[in-house]
């Protein structure tokens, strides 16, 4: 799927996605791709960039379902507020955040997504 976390569709999508997971379990490969529209989704980069912070950490997933569970509130301090409910080391989170670790990563993902695979919106969900 690619989607964002500030994207109201994806927002809706995202607990029939969530349901399908548990219930298919590890019959299931899903996997959840960046694509922040910062033209109509301010906030949606940095909410990438805060779950792959996480990610680095092992707590992708945690971090993907608290976004989606406040996707109005995507500002910084909520950032870290998320990342202290899921455990972080929260300096390590922050350091991260701070220094773009994981920018240019995501938007190389993007642009592929761009050109490579046509996703021009949010939600995309395609199957194989």
């Amino acid at each position: 799927m690619y989607g964002n976390f500030e994207c109201i569709h994806c927002g809706r999508v995202y607990p029939v996605i969530k349901q399908l997971r548990k219930v298919l379990g590890d019959n299931l490969r899903f996997v959840f791709r960046h694509f922040p529209t910062v033209h109509t989704h301010p906030h949606s980069l940095r909410a990438a960039e805060a779950a792959e912070a996480a990610g680095a950490q092992g707590k992708f997933w945690q971090m993907h379902d608290e976004l989606f569970s406040h996707q109005t509130a995507l500002e910084d301090r909520n950032l870290s507020s998320y990342a202290n409910r899921i455990g972080l080391d929260l300096e390590r989170f922050t350091h991260d955040l701070m220094e773009h670790t994981f920018l240019k990563q995501i938007e190389t993902d993007y642009q592929h997504s761009l050109f490579d695979e046509h996703v021009t919106g949010t939600p995309t969900i395609l199957s194989e």
